[in-house]
């Protein structure tokens, strides 16, 4: 409860153990708006619904102050805003089950984090470019179960927003701090990578935190 609000969900929550999975309902500005910290390194930004206004003449009368509070490291955040990569990447996808977001990623032109999660109500998509973060939600009015199809959905709107929002904007690389290590490891085991493993992906630790073992599942002997 008490991270829930340091990332701005002001929703009354209860204290039950199921609430780290999303057993209570937060409203779409205060979910999206949670993200905001891992799209800004680590700093809050606080919505607002009204940027500016200008008179028939071009005078500005009113201009929204941007507010920033630095709620995490921007070490966690870039590891984390790693992971959330992840859910684009085809090559992490297994025997067993493929990324959340492999239906997707042909629609996506810039790199992009996020996470999608769905209930027996809802379906949601969250994630971010290094310029613009977006959300979506897609359910019935009166809590009607979702039918067959209807999960992808949010999905799909998302990605076709944030291509179409983009367009024509520089691609940016999301920041890395410098005192963070980038090791090529294999997914599959955690280990360092070599040339025989067939899957490898660059995944972002702290000094001292990262792999340090080799795999050895491909090496032949």
């Amino acid at each position: 409860v008490e991270t829930a609000k340091r990332f701005g969900i002001e929703s009354p929550l209860e204290e039950h153990p199921s609430l780290a999975l999303g057993a209570q309902d937060v409203n779409i500005l205060e979910m999206m708006n949670s993200y905001n910290m891992f799209a800004n390194g680590g700093y809050r930004v606080f919505p607002q619904f009204v940027t500016k206004v200008v008179d028939r003449d071009g005078n500005v009368l009113y201009e929204a102050e941007e507010h920033l509070s630095k709620e995490l490291s921007p070490q966690l955040t870039a590891i984390m805003t790693n992971m959330m990569q992840g859910m684009f990447e085809d090559q992490l996808s297994t025997d067993y089950a493929a990324v959340t977001g492999r239906s997707i990623a042909h629609l996506l032109e810039h790199p992009t984090a996020g996470k999608s999660g769905s209930t027996a109500k809802d379906s949601w998509m969250i994630g971010f470019s290094p310029q613009l973060l977006s959300g979506v939600w897609v359910g019935y009015d009166h809590s009607k179960d979702l039918e067959t199809g209807d999960a992808v959905h949010s999905k799909n709107i998302w990605a076709k927003f944030m291509n179409r929002a983009l367009a024509g904007e520089t691609q940016q690389s999301f920041p890395v701090p410098a005192n963070l290590v980038e090791v090529e490891i294999n997914p599959v085991n955690g280990k360092l990578a070599t040339e025989e493993c067939p899957v490898k992906r660059a995944t972002l630790f702290y000094p001292g935190t990262e792999p340090t073992e080799y795999c050895t599942d491909h090496t032949s002997e």
